[in-house]
């Protein structure tokens, strides 16, 4: 999922991963498993995990474009 046009994140049963050059070298975030999917909010900055038994994490999109 595109945060903007260079960062994206991906998220598996291994964790979740991201990319601040457009999926050329990816790097782990977090540790936490067992995600399986990921939104944006279409206005704000807000970005839900999912996953399995209702298990949810957010971050805003804001802090993953001020880290890099």
């Amino acid at each position: 999922m595109f945060v903007n046009d260079t960062i994206a994140l991906a998220t598996g049963p291994t964790g979740i991963d991201i990319t601040y050059d457009a999926g050329n070298y990816w790097e782990p975030v977090s540790d936490l498993k067992n995600f399986h999917t990921i939104r944006k909010s279409k206005k704000g900055d807000l970005i839900v995990f999912s996953g399995k038994t209702g298990k949810i994490a957010t971050i805003s999109a804001k802090a993953l474009t001020e880290v890099k």
